[in-house]
């Protein structure tokens, strides 16, 4: 291994992405609670730190940092996201994330690193390589959903047939297929201008298996990235590419198939956008759960409003919201202290960073488009495309937000997007000498990474625990829930939603006894909520319990 040759970092950097984007989609841990979400955020975390190691490294020994076209909107993003985090009505919450969503700073600095790896790493003429990577990645989840769909799991999960793949829930795995199925039809439709090869048939068939696969997710907003993100992908790709023979040819394949799919209600897209609608009076008017997500905007916007500068802080919402709930959703949903998502990305911005963050948001995504059109006056056919899957990933997100599973790939591809605008460099071997304080900075960033990965254990270690608390709690061994919680608690001591299942197991054990016991049962849970209140001050969830706890001791007249 030669440390002096900047080949050898790109090449460790470009298997750890090959890693990243393969294991992130695909993996899920049964062992823990979190099956799907936190084993993807913590794999994430892993690889990004090894990532962040050998960048680290090339900088320290190699010295050379290359400039991106989108530096000033990332760094911006990044910068609102920071201020977010300091002003946050929970800081801890928005520097860790919330259970279940994992999407604080900390993951955000995992997409930074990882875009500006591609950025400083990934040579143009290996973009191609990564598409590769989505499509396939993207063709086993699909394969995995429709096997799912015909009943090979049903039971498995709570969903059901309801194809749910390698992603745990449906809407992730169209957000992660929508931005793959215009990447399988530029490979497709990529030709090799000097063997003048003919396009390859497995791309064509990756084509319609990922399209097959998001049609059954039934989800409205994966449908919608697609079906805007199409006309985009050949607007991009010129004129001339409607005229080629396969293209037509795969038209007239996708339509049949489409008119098959709609004559069979199990398959049918129509009667799931039906659905959104209902008839009332003669009238007929939004229903359904889209007449939820209409009222959880209407309360993100009011939280926006009140916290115009830098919002109420990233993965906040929930301790912010149910202030600015309107009663009409208590009405059609019923009470809801644990609305966490606006379930629209650009609003989820204003709730989250302010009106100074959508702002930036929005310059973030003029960029994007900005660099899409750089890249079409180079090759029209890459830019369709990255534009149509950029577009694809924007779109569905306004019924929708972000998660691990699928954003990792939305911001490695940013970075190839950008990688194609950089004038490549060719690699060369520099004659320095690496003297000992170079590698006394490298053995100080190799300390402070291997803490990083060791921090991992004691996270996945509760969260085994947590699975039997949940387990027990649900069989009404309150006893054994409340043990398995504090065993979390002691491993991940800031994970409000372990005090969640601890304080509703000491609930529901002083709601069961009486007398002397009675009072320690309730002293025991008064003790918890309060810690978990001094993590998240604003938490509803809390402050129902401990006005139910008062409630049931004044009964008892205690």
């Amino acid at each position: 291994m030669n440390l002096k040759n900047p080949e050898t970092y790109a090449k460790a950097i470009e298997y750890l992405l090959f890693a990243t984007l393969i294991g992130v989609p695909l993996y899920y841990d049964t062992n823990i609670y979190l099956t799907f979400d936190l084993s993807k955020a913590l794999l994430l975390r892993g690889l990004t730190l090894l990532i962040l190691w050998v960048s680290l490294a090339r900088l320290i020994l190699l010295p050379h940092v290359k400039r991106s076209p989108l530096d000033m909107p990332v760094l911006a993003f990044l910068g609102i996201t920071i201020l977010s985090t300091l002003f946050s009505v929970s800081p801890w919450v928005s520097f860790l994330g919330t259970y279940r969503r994992f999407e604080g700073l900390t993951t955000f600095l995992c997409y930074i690193i990882l875009f500006y790896s591609c950025v400083n790493f990934i040579s143009p003429n290996r973009a191609m390589r990564f598409f590769k990577v989505i499509v396939i990645v993207g063709v086993i989840s699909a394969f995995y959903g429709i096997y799912q769909w015909l009943g090979g799991e049903a039971g498995k999960w709570e969903a059901g047939t309801i194809p749910l793949s390698t992603f745990g829930n449906q809407n992730f795995l169209a957000a992660y297929l929508v931005m793959a199925i215009p990447l399988s039809l530029l490979l497709y439709l990529a030709e090799e201008k000097k063997k003048k090869s003919k396009p390859n048939i497995f791309w064509a068939v990756s084509f319609l298996i990922l399209l097959l696969a998001l049609l059954l997710t039934k989800t409205r907003g994966g449908w919608v990235g697609f079906g805007l993100s199409l006309p985009i992908f050949f607007l991009l790709a010129g004129k001339s590419i409607l005229k080629r023979k396969e293209v037509k040819t795969g038209g007239i394949i996708v339509l049949i198939a489409f008119i098959v799919l709609c004559l069979n209600p199990s398959t049918s897209p129509i009667s799931r956008l039906m659905g959104t609608f209902e008839k009332k009076e003669k009238k007929v008017s939004i229903g359904g759960t889209a007449l939820e997500r209409l009222y959880l905007w209407q309360a993100g916007i009011r939280t926006t409003l009140a916290y115009p500068l830098f919002g109420c802080g990233i993965e906040a919402m929930r301790l912010a919201y149910p202030k600015y709930e309107p009663k009409e959703l208590e009405v059609v949903g019923g009470h809801n202290v644990k609305a966490d998502r606006s379930h629209n990305e650009t609003i989820d911005m204003g709730v989250t960073r302010g009106i100074t963050g959508l702002f930036i948001y929005f310059w973030f995504w003029l960029a994007i488009g900005w660099v899409v059109l750089k890249i079409r006056k180079k090759d029209k056919l890459m830019a369709g495309g990255l534009g149509a899957g950029f577009l694809a990933y924007f779109l569905q997100g306004q019924f929708n937000f972000s998660m691990v599973s699928y954003t990792t790939t939305f911001w490695t591809l940013l970075g190839l997007a950008a990688v194609l605008l950089i004038k490549e460099e060719r690699a060369k071997i520099q004659r320095v000498s690496i003297g000992s304080r170079r590698w006394m900075g490298l053995g100080v960033v190799s300390l402070f990474i291997a803490l990083g990965l060791i921090s991992i254990i004691p996270v996945y270690t509760a969260d085994t625990h947590f699975k039997k608390a949940i387990s027990a709690k649900e069989s009404g061994q309150f006893d054994n829930a409340i043990l398995y919680s504090e065993k979390a608690l002691s491993y991940h001591p800031k994970e409000v939603y372990y005090y969640e299942t601890l304080c509703e197991s000491l609930f529901m054990k002083a709601q069961s006894s009486s007398g002397q016991k009675q009072r320690e049962w309730a002293d025991k849970c008064f003790t918890a909520a309060h810690k978990a209140l001094a993590i998240t001050p604003t938490n509803g969830f809390f402050y129902n319990l401990l006005g139910g706890l008062h409630t049931i001791l004044y009964l008892a007249g205690d």
